[in-house]
Formats: C-alpha cells, structure tokens, sequence
C-alpha cells in the first residue's frame, strides 16, 4: 500500500505568492484609507469664540506691534521696524493670524479689514475678499554718476 503524503507536502510556490499578495494589498488598503470629511482650514476661528481680550493680549504680546486702533470694522495696526524687516511671507503669517481673531471677536463681519501702518503709511491689509495684500514700493532708479 502506498503511503499519500501529500497532504503535508508544501502547495504550490504560485498560490502562495499570491495569498501574500492579496493579503499585503488588503492591508494597505486599510492603512491608506482616510476619511472623505473635508477638513476645517487651519487657524480660523468661529465668531464669537474669540473676544476683545483675546485681541488686545495677542497684539501687546507681539513684539513687532507698537499700538492699534479699531475704527468700525476695521483694525489699524501700528508696527514698528521689526515687522518691516521681515519677509512678505512672515508679515502675511502675522496679518492672517490678527485678521482671524480680529474677524471671530468682531462676530464674524465680513467686511472686517485689517491694516498694517508704519509710521503712518499703510503697508499692507488684509481683507475677506483678497486676503494679503502687500504695498510695495517701486524700485528707486540708482542716479547717475
């Protein structure tokens, strides 16, 4: 009589591969699944969730701002060399972080501005409309010698 042994011998290297495959894809497909829920924008405040206070210690613990003043909806913002020094990029990092708290304490007007002035020019703004907005000064012309 002959002994079948096959039963415990090893299946097919083929089928093998391809459970590991099946399986491998299996779990990457659960890794890399992520929600469809869109995200809230960063650093937006609801209206209402933010106060005058919270304005006020913001802008008296920013080195770079001298003094402010509210008029209607808008926050004018005195600054001082440091904030002018500074790259468009971190003066409008500055300005969309007031113009947020400013928006959520002032309720959430809409037409709510913020403008940056330094001695007494305004250097930038921001708006609901077109965001940052930078004043930038034409290139003197270098006289002739």
């Amino acid at each position: 009589m002959k002994n079948d042994f096959s039963w415990c011998l090893p299946r097919p290297r083929l089928s093998v591969i391809a459970w590991f495959g099946l399986l491998t894809i299996a779990l990457l497909t659960m890794a890399c699944a992520h929600d469809a829920m869109p995200m809230k924008q960063m650093k937006q405040y609801d209206a209402g969730s933010k106060t005058l206070d919270d304005l006020e210690s913001l802008l008296k613990g920013d080195a770079r701002v001298q003094d402010y003043s509210i008029e209607d909806s808008q926050l004018i913002v005195n600054v001082n060399e440091r904030f002018t020094a500074q790259p468009y990029g971190l003066q409008q990092r500055a300005l969309g972080q007031w113009y947020n708290v400013w928006q959520a304490a002032n309720s959430g007007v809409k037409n709510s501005v913020v403008i940056a002035q330094s001695n007494g020019e305004e250097i930038a703004k921001w708006t609901a409309n077109e965001g940052y907005k930078p004043k930038v000064k034409p290139k003197e012309k270098e006289a002739a010698e």
